[in-house]
């Protein structure tokens, strides 16, 4: 999972934040972010209806989606649910945000009428018939009719976006400081960048390191070097389509070009009834 010494790397498939460090540290890379009103005006709609209503954050990480609808929509008749298998970034969910919960019990599954799949998470469903089998999921939970599952994907992994994606390996090490833990900075690396197939594959390297008082970088004990292979596909309209008329659902509309997040597409699924 990580080396906790200078020890070489560990290398992990898909599962870069194991750690409060690396948790941390994708707080701070998607801080900037500005897709919450995209899925805001959907839940106001919804809660504007005086009808018990029920929100699912899916891969909800820190709690950074559920957090501001519930502070935008402080509605008493809805209820956010999310979920998310990485117990690191679930510990970073604000204390005050009780609501926030991890589905154990799937025989009491209730309907949902709002699903989001924000940031292009989607994508990380690269392995045969994952996307089919998440889909599966996603036709069963929806309420029939009204329900609503919002999948984001980012253009870079989209229709046209091969270009783009090739361009987004970094020049330079990414270097920021940790809001959380004193004189403790990162530092992200992509040993390598490639396509193989539909699906990127990319190498990343990330120190966590600190700042010692002669202004040296000490990885020492209790902090780490961790080598982690991302893998992402590539989610065409097309693909997306297609999955859907496979597994019950229906694709609704295709949310682009927002001024709030325009680097990426939103499908919009509802159930086939």
């Amino acid at each position: 999972m990580t080396i906790r010494s200078t020890s070489p790397d560990a290398r992990q498939e898909n599962s870069s934040y194991h750690s409060p460090y690396l948790a941390e540290y994708y707080d701070i890379y998607i801080r900037d972010r500005n897709d919450v009103p995209i899925y805001s005006r959907v839940l106001s709609e919804l809660a504007s209806r005086d009808e018990p209503v029920t929100v699912l954050d899916i891969g909800t990480g820190t709690g950074r989606i559920i957090h501001a609808l519930a502070a935008q929509c402080p509605s008493t008749n809805v209820r956010f649910l999310g979920l998310d298998n990485v117990a690191a970034m679930l510990d970073r969910a604000p204390d005050d945000l009780e609501s926030l919960s991890l589905w154990k019990d799937t025989k009491a599954q209730p309907l949902v009428d709002l699903a989001i799949f924000a940031f292009g998470s989607v994508t990380y469903m690269h392995e045969p018939d994952q996307d089919e089998r998440f889909f599966e999921q996603i036709a069963k939970i929806l309420r029939p009719n009204t329900g609503r599952a919002y999948i984001s994907v980012l253009k870079v992994l989209s229709d046209g976006g091969e270009a783009m994606a090739q361009s987004a390996q970094p020049l330079a090490s990414a270097v920021c400081p940790s809001k959380s833990f004193p004189d403790i900075i990162y530092r992200e690396t992509w040993p390598s960048h490639n396509l193989v197939g539909n699906v990127w594959h990319t190498t990343r390297r990330i120190v966590v390191s600190q700042v010692m008082a002669d202004g040296q970088e000490k990885v020492s004990s209790g902090l780490f070097s961790h080598l982690n292979i991302r893998k992402a596909r590539i989610w065409t309209a097309a693909d997306v389509r297609m999955t859907a008329a496979k597994t019950g659902l229906r694709l609704l509309d295709i949310i682009e070009d927002t001024d709030e997040s325009p680097d990426e597409k939103i499908f919009v699924l509802g159930v086939d009834v």
